[in-house]
């Protein structure tokens, strides 16, 4: 059986971890499974705040070939006026989270 609290928990802390020491790759890494694990339990709205923390990473880091991965398995889109926004097939929007912190 799954405890979907202690998993939550642990992802935070791998992606607060990486932080701390400057991986951003390692945070993206965190935050992306982190939505998928989400997307799994169907917390549809927060898996996307994850994925788009994900992007955020990585573009930082400069992996755009993963964050146009990453939009489109998703379907994550970007508004350049409103900064990054996200929209899944369900309808959910979400604002920008700032960049690379835990919020």
């Amino acid at each position: 059986m799954c405890d979907i609290t202690s998993s939550k928990e642990s992802y935070e802390k791998a992606a607060k971890v990486a932080r701390e020491h400057g991986l951003v790759h390692e945070q993206g890494l965190a935050y992306e499974l982190y939505g998928a694990f989400l997307k799994s339990i169907v917390e549809i709205e927060d898996a996307i705040k994850y994925f788009t923390k994900a992007c955020d990473c990585y573009t930082i880091w400069g992996a755009h070939a993963k964050v146009s991965q990453l939009r489109k398995e998703h379907e994550l889109t970007f508004d350049h006026e409103a900064g990054m926004r996200t929209e899944s097939a369900f309808g959910s929007k979400r604002g920008r989270a700032d960049l690379v912190t835990g919020g």
